[in-house]
C-alpha cells in the first residue's frame, strides 16, 4: 500500500491537491495536524472530494469520522488508550512503533502499522534510521497484520523495503511540497503490486487475465502466474491441462517476486490440492504474508469436480493461508458444513478466516465471514443484476486488491461483495462489460435530478398508477414517500414500483426511497433520500455502499454545511412555500431563501446539486430558476396533471426546458 502523510501545518487549499493523487492510486492519506483546532481540520477535511474521503485516516477529532465518512483512525503511542472508544467510530484504526520490540507487543491487533524511521527522516532532521532489515525480514511475516515503512522514503529505496516484510510505504517529506511537481513526484514511487496465481481462461472472463483487469480498475498494479490452463468458454468448462514443469513455475515466482515483492497474494484454479500446498508454500517462501485463497472444488460451467477432498492438506492449507473464499456448495464439500455456528470454531482451529460466499436468504445474497479471532461479519445484498462468468474469481482479487492497499479483512470482504454486484450490473451478457464504471452511471443518473416526482400517494396501487402516469409522461426520476405506511408495505410497495421501472429499460430512471435506509437496500432502489433527524448519511454509506445516491434535506446554511461535511449526492432544500403533502413543516424559505442557500453552497469548494421543493407548481418555474438551484421537486401539481398524458408531459417538458437549455 501507499500512505502519504499530511504535513503539520498543511492549510486546505493545498489540501486540494491531494484529490489529483487520489485519482491517480493513492490509497491512504493520514491526516496529522499539529496544534490544530477541529475547524481547521473541517476545512482540510472539505477539501477533499467525498468520493475520496474513505481513504483518509485521521490522528485527532475522531468523531469527524462519522460526520465526513472518513476511512479510520491513526492513533500514536500517546493515544493508544483511546482503542476501544474508537471501536464504535470505525474498524480500520492504525498506529505506529519506533521497534519490532514494540510491534510485538501493541495491546490491540491494528488494521496495519508503521515501523520508523527506516531511514534518515526528510521532515524530522536528526531523527536517524534505526531499524534492522534483516530483524525485520525475519519478524514482520510473523505479526498478524501489515507493516508500513516510514521515515526518509524517496522513489530510490521505497522497492528495496518490500524485500524485507514491509507491505507498503509511508512517505512525508519527499511529497510536502505542493507545486507542479507533486503529481510527478508521486509517480516516480512504485505502483502497489498485487499477484494473482490462477488459470488461464481463453475466454478472459475468469482467470488471471480478468484478475488482472479487476486489479487495475481497483488501482493496483496485477502480477500473474499460471497455474493451469483450461479449455473453456464463459458457456461450457471441458476440462484443464496441468503445467507439470515446477521447476519452471518455481523459477517464474522467485525471479518475478525478487524483482517485484509482494505482500498480498490471491490464490485460484489448480488441479488438486497437492498443487495448493505447493503453491502456498512457494508464496510463503518468496515473502508473500497474506493469501487468499478461492478454493475452486468445480467451475460453475463443469461437469464434474476438479478438487478432491483431502482432510491433512487441506488442514495444512488452512494453516498457512488468510482467507479462504469457498461458496456455500463448497464450504459444505471442504469444510463439512456451510453453518456459520458450526464454521466459527473451525476457523480458529484452523488459524484461517473463511468466507461462506452466495448464501440465499429470500432476495437477499448474503456472504458471511468467520474469524479466526471469533467474530462473525453477515454481508447481505439484493439479488440483482445479470449472472456473470468468473464473480468467485473476481471477489478473491477483489479481496486481496482492498487487503494490500490497507484495509481490514472485514471490510475488503465487503468492498469485494460490492465490487461484484456492481460487475453483474454491468451488462446483460455473461462476460463482464469493462468498459463500464458504476460510478460513472451514478452520475448519469444524477443528471436526471432536475425533476424529481415524489408520491403521495397512500396504498401500493395508487403510487404505481401515479409512477406510471409521471414515466410515462417523460419523468425520470422517483422518490417513494408513504408516511403512514408500515415498514413491510413500503418494501412490498418499492419492490414492485422498482420492478415497473426496470420493464422499461431506462438505465435513466432513477428510484429513491425516502428515509429508509433499509428499504432502499431491501428494493435495491438506486439510493436513499434523509431528512435532518434520519440516520446519517455515513451509516447509509456503509450499508448501500458508495455507488448508490444519497440525498439529504436542508433548510439554514447550518444544513449546507453539515451536508457538505457529509458528503451528500443532492440536497432537497425547501420548502418553498406551504404545501399539503407534507406536515411539519421546517421555516418557508421563498425566493430569498433559496437565494441564500444557494450562496452558501457556492462557497465550498465540491458542489452538490440542489433542488427545490415545497408547494412548487408550473408557474414557479421561471422564479426558481433564477435562485440558482439545479431543479424541483414536485408533488400535488404532478399529479393533478395525470390524468392527462399531454399536461403532464407539457409541465415536465417545461422543467426540463428550464435547466437543460
Amino acid at each position: 500500500m501507499f500512505v502519504l502523510f499530511t504535513p503539520p501545518n498543511l492549510i486546505a487549499s493545498q489540501a486540494k491537491c491531494y484529490n489529483t493523487l487520489f485519482a491517480y492510486g493513492l490509497h491512504v492519506l493520514v491526516v496529522r495536524l499539529k496544534d490544530a483546532t477541529r475547524s481547521h481540520y473541517e476545512r482540510v477535511l472539505l477539501a477533499i472530494e467525498p468520493q475520496y474521503r474513505t481513504r483518509v485516516i485521521v490522528d485527532d477529532y475522531y468523531e469527524l469520522i462519522n460526520l465526513f465518512n472518513l476511512g479510520g483512525a491513526y492513533l500514536n503511542a500517546t493515544k493508544r488508550c483511546y482503542y476501544d472508544k474508537i471501536t464504535d467510530l470505525t474498524d480500520r484504526i492504525v498506529t505506529s512503533a519506533h521497534s519490532l520490540d514494540e510491534l510485538a507487543t501493541l495491546p490491540f491487533t491494528p488494521t496495519f502499522a508503521f515501523l520508523s524511521p527506516v531511514y534518515d527522516s526528510i521532515s524530522k532532521k536528526g531523527y536517524k534510521a534505526n531499524v534492522s532489515f534483516g530483524e525485520c525480514k525475519i519478524v514482520l511475516p510473523t505479526l498478524p497484520f501489515p507493516v508500513v515503512a516510514l521515515g526518509g522514503i524517496t522513489p530510490n529505496n521505497a522497492r528495496d523495503l518490500l524485500n524485507y516484510g514491509f507491505a507498503g510505504i509511508a512517505v512525508l517529506g519527499y511529497l510536502s511540497t505542493f507545486d507542479e511537481t507533486l503529481l510527478p513526484k508521486f509517480l516516480q514511487f512504485p505502483q502497489t503490486r498485487v499477484l494473482t496465481v490462477a488459470g488461464h481462461d481463453p475466454s478472459s472472463g475468469a482467470g488471471f487475465v480478468a484478475d488482472a483487469l479487476h486489479m487495475q480498475a481497483m488501482q493496483v498494479y496485477p502480477l500473474t502466474i499460471p497455474s493451469v490452463l483450461t479449455i473453456q468458454h464463459e458457456e461450457k468448462f471441458e476440462g484443464l491441462l496441468p503445467i507439470r514443469n515446477k521447476v519452471a513455475l518455481q523459477r517464474m515466482a522467485t525471479l518475478l517476486l525478487k524483482q517485484h515483492p509482494v505482500s498480498v497474494a490471491k490464490l485460484g484454479l489448480t488441479e488438486n490440492l497437492v498443487d495448493v500446498l505447493w503453491w502456498v508454500n512457494l508464496l510463503k517462501q518468496c515473502g508473500v504474508g497474506f493469501i487468499v485463497w478461492d478454493p475452486i472444488v468445480k467451475p460453475t460451467k463443469a461437469n464434474a469436480e476438479l478438487v478432491q477432498y483431502n482432510g491433512n492438506i487441506f488442514k495444512t492449507i488452512a494453516k498457512k493461508v488468510t482467507l479462504i473464499t469457498p461458496n456455500a456448495e463448497e464450504a459444505q464439500q471442504l469444510l463439512g458444513t456451510n453453518n456459520p455456528d458450526e464454521l466459527l470454531p473451525l476457523a480458529k482451529e484452523l488459524g484461517c478466516n473463511i468466507l461462506v460466499t452466495g448464501v440465499f436468504n429470500n432476495d437477499f445474497v448474503e456472504d458471511v465471514l468467520l474469524t479466526l479471532n471469533g467474530e462473525i461479519f453477515s454481508f447481505p445484498t439484493p439479488r440483482s443484476g445479470t449472472e456473470k462468468h468468473g464473480t468467485g474469481c473476481a471477489l478473491s482479487t477483489a479481496i486481496a486488491t482492498r487487503m494490500a492497499q490497507g484495509y481490514s479483512i472485514a471490510k475488503a470482504c465487503k468492498m469485494g461483495q460490492r465490487f461484484v454486484s456492481n460487475m453483474r450490473k454491468s451488462s446483460y451478457n455473461i462476460l463482464e462489460d469493462y468498459r463500464y464504471s458504476s460510478n460513472e452511471l451514478k452520475y448519469y443518473k444524477l443528471g436526471s435530478v432536475y425533476l424529481q416526482y415524489i408520491t403521495n400517494g397512500n396504498t401500493c396501487q395508487e403510487v404505481l398508477a401515479s409512477v406510471k402516469a409521471y414515466i410515462e409522461g417523460g419523468g425520470r426520476w422517483v422518490q417513494l414517500r408513504m408516511k403512514q405506511a408500515s415498514k413491510c408495505e413500503l418494501i412490498e410497495t418499492g419492490k414492485k414500483v422498482k420492478a415497473l421501472i426496470d420493464s422499461y429499460n431506462n438505465p435513466q430512471i432513477v428510484f429513491i426511497i425516502n428515509d429508509s435506509v433499509e428499504v432502499a437496500l431491501a428494493c435495491n432502489a438506486d439510493g436513499v433520500h434523509l431528512g435532518l433527524t434520519d440516520s446519517s448519511v455515513a451509516e447509509a454509506r456503509n450499508i448501500l455502499g458508495e455507488t448508490k445516491i444519497i440525498g439529504g434535506t436542508c433548510n439554514t446554511v447550518d444544513d449546507i454545511y453539515r451536508r457538505m461535511c457529509e458528503g451528500v449526492d443532492y440536497v432537497g432544500v425547501g420548502p418553498f412555500r406551504n404545501t399539503q403533502t407534507k406536515k411539519n413543516l421546517s421555516t418557508i424559505l421563498g425566493e430569498e431563501g433559496l437565494v441564500a442557500l444557494v450562496k452558501e453552497r457556492n462557497n465550498y469548494p465540491f458542489r452538490f446539486p440542489m433542488v427545490a421543493i415545497g408547494g412548487i407548481t408550473g408557474k414557479d418555474i421561471d422564479v426558481i430558476t433564477a435562485t440558482g438551484v439545479d431543479g424541483v421537486a414536485i408533488s400535488g401539481a404532478l399529479e393533478q396533471t395525470f390524468g392527462n398524458t399531454n399536461a403532464t408531459a407539457m409541465l415536465i417538458e417545461k422543467v426540463k426546458h428550464a435547466w437543460c437549455k
